[in-house]
């Protein structure tokens, strides 16, 4: 199986709706007041490196922090999901943001966070690092959402390979997102 097939494969399916625990939201939605929604993805590039991307809004839908982040590649897909999420969090901790909804488009991701399964393998190593990275955290939930309500972190994770080192934007986003941040507020209404 080739890594854009795995890829795709961590992807849910549009037309799958989720279980209780697992619900699928269809769109960008604001976090609750003092929190803040930290999405993220990954991208996997021809050359064989990674991309990661995430971008963190409060609960008025503006930009607190985006960041976008490469790295040579080896991950399957889901280890990459998990490390896009990871290097989210790290980030939205060392802004001083403490009240995060973690969310990402990948349903495996998400299940394994939300029961706090661990598995002896590299993805469940990762799963175990974002746990204990949430323990800085005041309050830190997890939430699924589609791809389309996850444009703006899978942008960021593609313009990862634009650079040669990790983008940190503080209170912005780059402007190849702002449209798109633009988008979801619109969306969210």
């Amino acid at each position: 199986m080739g890594v854009m097939h795995e890829y795709h494969g961590c992807k849910e399916d549009q037309s799958r709706q989720g279980d209780g625990a697992n619900e699928l939201q269809m769109k960008w939605q604001k976090p609750p007041a003092g929190h803040y929604k930290v999405n993220s993805d990954a991208a996997c590039f021809k050359d064989g490196a990674v991309g990661f991307g995430g971008i963190m809004r409060d609960a008025e839908g503006d930009v607190m922090v985006a960041t976008c982040h490469q790295i040579g590649g080896g991950f399957t897909a889901e280890e990459a999901e998990a490390l896009a999420a990871r290097h989210a969090l790290v980030i939205a901790l060392e802004a001083g943001l403490r009240m995060i909804v973690l969310e990402s488009d990948c349903l495996k991701l998400i299940s394994h966070l939300k029961e706090g399964k661990r598995d002896n393998s590299s993805f469940g190593n990762i799963v175990l690092d974002i746990m204990e990275i949430g323990e800085s955290c005041t309050s830190l939930n997890f939430s699924h959402v589609s791809k389309i309500g996850n444009v703006v972190a899978h942008k960021l994770a593609q313009l990862s390979h634009s650079f040669g080192e990790m983008r940190v934007w503080i209170e912005e986003a780059p402007l190849e997102v702002m449209a798109d941040v633009r988008n979801d507020l619109f969306s969210d209404a």
